[in-house]
């Protein structure tokens, strides 16, 4: 119902799009982490909405630029990973030409979410998030198996899911959380916060960058091989390593909000004492990860499961 296999891999492509740019304002959201959790805990709460309007643009910017590319020119993006796959590139196209116009919800959205896991929101983020988990699987079965719409059928779910994602977590954090939205302060220009901002923002949003770019340089490099059971593997294995790297980044985001409340109230020695716990809490959670990975694979070529064969070929062999 997403175009057989040639549907599969270039949504699978076009989310390497996404990857890089949820890597970057994910930088942008850390920041935030870093900014915002030590003004509550210092009581400061004029400065979070600052911090907040200021987030806001960086990640607008960064959505939009992204949403232009993805809307105008996504055929010519999905070429860069696949050169030669007509079928793969213009179903990637499609998938990201409708996809891309979530960036920006997306974008809005981790920043309110952070916000409210600094002022005490956690329950309601996770609310929040499962009730978007759900309404884009119910969406996609109507629109890829009721409506038949293919791909464009998985991204419009997606849009849909997000935008009302975005407005809820807008709404709930002006009801219940301490961001109160205004247009005039959006606007407005503090340029001493920039500077206090960019001097943390620069360093680790390039990292970050950087890093992405050279996570899907191998996925770029299989596609010049035109070889489909290897572009199968490659990326499932991405999609694995998406789920890692999530895990990791929501906990050091959860070890960010503990510890910066602390700092921010100035008790020093018990942010220490959080600091050596989540070390090894982050340890054991690293080690759970691995076994994740190591196990999943073996599982995954042992059960004879269907999205792994196209007629005679079976994609398990290369993963």
């Amino acid at each position: 119902n997403i175009g057989g296999i040639n549907g599969l891999l270039g949504m699978f492509n076009a989310y390497q799009i996404f990857f890089i740019f949820n890597t970057s304002i994910s930088a942008i959201a850390f920041v935030g982490n870093l900014f915002i959790s030590q003004h509550y805990g210092r009581g400061n709460i004029d400065l979070i909405e600052k911090d907040t309007y200021l987030l806001l643009k960086f990640v607008l910017i960064i959505g939009t630029i992204f949403t232009i590319l993805g809307t105008v020119i996504p055929e010519q993006i999905m070429a860069v990973f696949t050169p030669g796959q007509d079928a793969m590139i213009k179903a990637g196209g499609q998938y990201l030409q409708i996809f891309s116009i979530s960036f920006i919800f997306t974008a809005i959205t981790m920043i309110y979410y952070c916000i409210m896991r600094n002022v005490r929101l956690e329950k309601i983020v996770a609310i929040n998030s499962l009730s978007c988990l759900i309404l884009v699987i119910t969406l996609n079965a109507i629109f890829s198996y009721g409506i038949r719409m293919g791909v464009k059928g998985v991204a419009l779910a997606i849009v849909i899911a997000r935008a009302l994602e975005c407005i809820s977590a807008v709404i709930i954090e002006n009801i219940k959380g301490h961001v109160h939205f205004h247009w005039k302060d959006f606007f407005a220009l503090n340029l001493p916060l920039i500077k206090a901002v960019s001097r943390y923002l620069i360093i680790i949003f390039f990292a970050k960058l950087l890093w992405a770019v050279g996570s899907i340089s191998i996925s770029v490099v299989i596609g010049q091989i035109n070889n489909q059971e290897l572009l199968f593997a490659n990326s499932l294995l991405s999609q694995m390593r998406t789920l890692v790297i999530t895990i990791s980044n929501t906990t050091a985001s959860a070890v960010c909000v503990i510890i910066g409340r602390e700092l921010g109230a100035n008790r020093l020695v018990t942010a220490k004492a959080h600091g050596d716990e989540a070390f090894r809490f982050t340890f054991i959670i690293g080690i759970i990860e691995i076994a994740i990975l190591m196990l999943t694979l073996p599982i995954m070529y042992g059960i004879n499961l269907d999205i792994f064969k196209t007629g005679e070929r079976d994609f398990r062999g290369p993963l």
